[in-house]
């Protein structure tokens, strides 16, 4: 072999030293990215929630029906029927109502209540995650919340959907406050215990007059805590008041929103597709395939039909490998997600509650979870292929907020108003019945 010349020893040595430059400008990137990764997610997320707020796109179709029981009517009217077929949180109905009289019909003013919430309840959920999971669980599962497309979404909509989430996350923060209370014996002082139970107190009543998909996760919280104190009657006496108090509130407002429902309605004709059939096996698995997606959507569309059952099937094992290590961790926090999906798949059984997309979009906090302990616990011996395994998955909310476009005005809207169309549904996906009709697209301006 030809030893180099004077000439091109100095050129090789510099490009060692210019790989050594890079190794190590890497290296420096990588510590600065752990050492900061929580406000990068924070940042990232709260910046792309603000600028979807201001893109100020239209209303679109949900968003007119609803608009116009808010325009149309008296700001405290909120009992009797509705128009359109809407069926609206009270609450939230007297404040879009509030806004709309101050402010007029202004895009940006009728979607803050929604922005404040959807914003809010992905900080909680971040700080919530740091603090009472694993690190690497923790920051994969805020970066998947950070760019869920539906997470997004909600939040830059008038529809009570954020609501919903911010509910699920204030619940998983009292959740991990009474467990880890209860399980190391803590005693505080009576002011700080004072003030938090009035501010628990005041969400208890506040939340069912904002959100009607709240009953399930609250549900799941004391059916949870009545498991785990089941020996404690002072702890349950402790939790009796609260407990009523959520029972009553809940009650009234179910009460004003059931006289919303004009009699002979079609709404839930409408929603039978997204109802679990218990005689229908092949319609409900497709359901909730359909809905084992949403969580980490991949860039897909009609055009690769081929790619929905490898991708629902590595899902699938991801969930289960998720759900057994999370039960060996956090067993409280299984036992809550698990109750309150059962619930809500009760009650879509029943036919009382639909169980689909933005319905169910409250469960995301419950799901992310699961996902990342699956991600972050992957049987695999191969450092460089987990990996790979890891950054696709985070790159994948990307990929699907690129397809979806939740910041654009021409959005593909599915027949039933998602984000994504039903890929399993029998009515027009990846298996479906003869003689079904095609899905349809709007593209609202």
């Amino acid at each position: 072999m030809p030893k180099p010349t004077s000439q091109q020893a100095p050129e090789q040595h510099r490009k060692h030293f210019d790989m050594q430059a890079w190794a190590e400008d890497l290296h420096s990137l990588r510590l600065f990215l752990v050492r900061n990764a929580w406000p990068i997610i924070i940042s990232t997320g709260v910046a792309l929630r603000v600028f979807g707020y201001f893109c100020a796109r239209w209303f679109w179709l949900d968003e007119s029906m609803l608009l116009s029981n808010v325009r149309d009517a008296p700001v405290f009217r909120i009992v009797g029927p509705l128009k359109q077929e809407q069926v609206v949180p009270p609450g939230f109905l007297l404040s879009l109502r509030a806004i709309h009289s101050i402010f007029g019909m202004g895009v940006l003013p009728l979607r803050f209540p929604a922005l404040i919430a959807g914003t809010a309840a992905f900080v909680l959920f971040v700080l919530w995650a740091r603090r009472f999971l694993p690190f690497q669980v923790a920051w994969i599962s805020s970066w998947l919340m950070a760019l869920n497309a539906d997470a997004l979404y909600y939040c830059q909509e008038m529809k009570p959907y954020a609501f919903d989430l911010l509910a699920t996350v204030v619940v998983l923060i009292l959740l991990a406050q009474d467990t880890r209370e209860n399980s190391q014996g803590s005693v505080r002082p009576r002011g700080p215990a004072a003030r938090d139970r009035w501010l628990r107190l005041a969400f208890l009543l506040t939340i069912p007059w904002f959100s009607i998909a709240s009953v399930f996760p609250l549900s799941a919280y004391f059916l949870t805590l009545m498991l785990k104190n089941r020996g404690d009657k002072a702890v349950l006496k402790s939790k009796l008041p609260f407990a009523l108090g959520w029972t009553v509130s809940f009650l009234a407002a179910w009460g004003v929103e059931k006289s919303q429902v004009v009699e002979g309605s079609v709404l839930w004709n409408f929603w039978d597709f997204a109802f679990l059939k218990p005689l229908r096996p092949l319609d409900t698995l497709c359901v909730l395939a359909d809905n084992l997606i949403n969580p980490l959507h991949f860039a897909t569309s009609y055009d690769w039909p081929w790619l929905m059952f490898p991708w629902i099937a590595a899902l699938s094992l991801l969930l289960i490998l998720g759900l057994r290590h999370m039960l060996h961790e956090a067993r409280w926090l299984t036992i809550f997600s698990v109750a309150a999906t059962s619930l809500v798949a009760l009650a879509s059984f029943a036919r009382f509650y639909p169980f689909h997309g933005r319905t169910i979009v409250f469960l995301l906090p419950c799901v992310l979870p699961v996902f990342a302990y699956g991600l972050a616990r992957l049987p695999i011996r191969s450092a460089r292929t987990r990996k790979v395994i890891l950054v696709f998955a985070l790159v994948t909310p990307t990929l699907s907020a690129a397809h979806i476009r939740p910041f654009s005005d021409s959005r593909l809207i599915s027949f039933d108003g998602d984000l994504e169309y039903d890929h399993f549904s029998p009515r027009y996906g990846v298996v479906k019945r003869a003689n079904t009709p095609p899905p349809k697209l709007n593209t609202p301006k």
